[in-house]
């Protein structure tokens, strides 16, 4: 029993979901970066604002001339900065949850047919969240996504996961005797 094959839909499940963990790995890459960029412009505005009110050579509408084209991104790095490092721990941790779902599914494990459980459950509860507070099209996505992943697999893949199992017992059972 030690290579049977997975059933192509569980095939696909696991190359969508490593599709997923590749985009989240991008994404938390992305963050990261940005992140990284964001404190330095934050940490270099707060230098050239620091630099202009304290120097009194300086007249305060000058200042102000001086000042006007860096506010923005000083606003912009203090919620980037308090944002975006909680985005790339989420996209981060659900990449690799994606991956190890999709390697436990396409060498038929069963935790790896729980995992992927979840991760719809997870989906399902999120798409709800997003509809009801950003009343967003992705949660809607998100939501379908969910339900897919958890009725296929408590219908169709079910019976390939039992099977599995079943036919370890009985191999592990045939070998102790």
């Amino acid at each position: 029993m030690e290579g049977r094959r997975a059933p192509a839909g569980i095939i696909l499940l696991a190359i969508i979901f490593i599709i997923i963990s590749v985009v989240g790995f991008i994404l938390a890459l992305g963050t990261a970066t940005l992140s990284g960029r964001i404190f330095y412009d934050t940490v270099m505005d707060f230098l050239l604002i620091s630099s202009v009110l304290n120097n009194p050579y300086i007249s305060p509408g000058l200042a102000i001339i001086l000042l006007y084209p860096s506010m923005g991104t000083t606003t912009l790095g203090t919620v980037g900065i308090g944002l975006l490092p909680l985005l790339f721990v989420g996209s981060l941790i659900f990449a690799v949850l994606y991956f190890i779902a999709s390697v436990g599914l396409l060498y038929m494990k069963n935790w790896g047919y729980y995992l992927a459980l979840i991760i719809g459950i997870i989906n399902i509860i999120g798409g709800v969240l997003i509809l009801v507070v950003a009343i967003d099209l992705t949660g809607l996505i998100i939501l379908v996504f969910g339900i897919v992943i958890v009725v296929y697999l408590m219908r169709k893949a079910k019976f390939y996961f039992e099977t599995e199992v079943k036919s370890r017992i009985k191999y592990d059972w045939y070998k102790s005797s």
